[in-house]
Parts: C-alpha cells; structure tokens; sequence
C-alpha cells in the first residue's frame, strides 16, 4: 500500500484491531510500523483513553483541555508535513541585490512548492506588512490555503491565500515569526525568519 490509511482506518485499528472492516492492505501497511501512521495511532488511542476516562467520571476541566490538544495534534499529524528551507534571503545579499526599497525578499522552497516571501517595515514602527505567494503543482489549487504566522506558539496574524495562491498580512509584528500553510492533507512550515 503506497497510500496511508484515513484517519478513521487508522481510529478503527487502534479500537478494534482484529475488526473484519478492516481492509487488509491498510492492516498490513498498519502493521508495518510507518512512522506516521505509528504516531497518529499513538495520538489517537492517547485521545481514546482520555476520552474513556472522561466518560466514565466528570472529566476536571483540565482533562478536556488535554484531550482538546490531543486532539489539535491528531489534526496536524494527519496532514502530511512539508518543513521547507530558506533558498534566499535578501538580507545575505549586497548592493542593489538586497532590494533598493528596503523590502526583504524571501524565498522558501518544500519539494514541490515554492513560498515567495516579501516583508516591508513600516515606517517609524515595529510592525511590517507582509506579502507572498505560493507556487506549487499545476494540478493542484493553491487558494484559500490558511496562512498563518506565528512567533513560538503564538499566533500573530491569519488570512487565506486567493486564487493566484497569494496573500497579504498588512499590519504585524516583525520579524522574528515562521509560516505555516494548510489546505486540507497539504500542511507548509518555514523555519523561523530571523530580525
């Protein structure tokens, strides 16, 4: 089987793994120990338990809080992770290369998809406008892909991208912040973007 299960294959596994309904291919690529799939059926049977537990008592509140980020990282581990790495960055570059503006130009690349990244400090502030596009397969739609931009875990603006896979974040925070890109199985991360 050269495609991962679904997630509710996987889910079915985890609770009943001698369950007939299972196709056999997905048992077998279950049982073969892909690293992904291996994780996620950590991540659910976690989820599964603290569920059963709650269930059974009145669940403290921190237990839902729990189980509500088991459950943040079932969603983002089901989505396959794309780490892309910073081809260019204009700040390395001198002379009329490093973009007479003062923009700073990147350029971020994740197997098959580019991320082009233009980000122009505001004047007098410490907060930039920020404007990209991402370049990936033909065949595949690149609009209304969630942008978001955070520093550590935290979220410091969103916007989808349009149907020329381009966005616009017109009032954050500078830099130091990475990306991160989803639409549906599709999920980019930059590395962090320093000052």
């Amino acid at each position: 089987m050269t495609e991962h299960p679904s997630l509710e294959t996987i889910a079915l596994w985890v609770v009943a793994p001698e369950s007939e309904a299972l196709d056999p291919a997905a048992r077998n690529h279950l049982e073969s120990g892909c690293a992904r799939c291996s994780t996620l059926a950590r991540n659910l049977a976690r989820l599964e338990a603290e569920a059963r537990r709650a269930h059974r008592l009145r669940a403290p509140e921190r237990v839902l809080e729990r189980a509500r980020a088991l459950a943040e990282t079932v969603s983002r581990t089901e989505a396959e992770l794309l780490v892309a790495e910073l081809v260019q960055d204009t700040v390395s570059l001198a002379g009329v290369r490093a973009g007479e503006s003062g923009d700073r130009l990147l350029l971020f690349r994740a197997d098959d998809y580019d991320v082009d990244l233009r980000i122009r400090r505001r004047s007098g502030s410490r907060r930039c406008e920020i404007r990209g596009q991402v370049h990936g397969p033909e065949e595949i739609s690149l609009e209304k892909m969630e942008v978001r931009l955070l520093r550590d875990q935290t979220v410091l603006g969103t916007t989808e991208t349009d149907d020329l896979g381009e966005f616009r974040l017109p009032a954050v925070p500078c830099p130091p912040f990475r990306l991160e890109l989803t639409r549906d199985r599709l999920w980019i991360r930059t590395p962090d973007v320093a000052r």
